[in-house]
């Protein structure tokens, strides 16, 4: 069963994940259940994946007051807002050996029907404008 909740935050409004999870926690006493939590559009959605056992219903269409906005919580499980999402590992400890990182991200997206996992190379992330260090 999945049990994903998705926020969308205002454009002219920052909050990050502690600010949110500190929102939850206050409002629905729900952070022990939060499971995973993910974010794109540069921070502006964000999804939240609780245990199997948390029944999202019970938050969904309710309000997340964070920093004086009043988000509304959307059940994301049948949201099909974009054809594919991409998501980005930008950095390992060093000496990580990337199979293994390859395979726990496989574990971890075996629930989507259709998914794959590709290397970079470093060339690609190079930006004229910043020194290459």
């Amino acid at each position: 069963m999945q049990n994903t909740i998705r926020l969308r935050i205002k454009e002219n409004t920052k909050v990050n994940r502690k600010e949110i999870l500190n929102a939850l926690k206050e409002q629905f006493n729900n952070v022990k259940d939060v499971d995973y939590i993910s974010q794109v559009y540069y921070n502006k959605t964000w999804f939240f994946t609780f245990k199997e056992d948390y029944n999202i219903q019970e938050i969904v269409n309710k309000r997340l007051s964070i920093e004086s906005q009043d988000i509304l919580i959307k059940d994301a499980n049948n949201i099909v807002e974009f054809e594919y999402a991409i998501y980005t590992v930008g950095w390992l400890p060093h000496g990580t050996d990337k199979n293994v990182a390859k395979q726990f991200i496989e574990e971890k997206l075996k629930i989507l029907n259709d998914f794959s996992t590709e290397s970079v190379q470093d060339e690609y992330y190079k930006d004229k404008y910043q020194p290459n260090f």
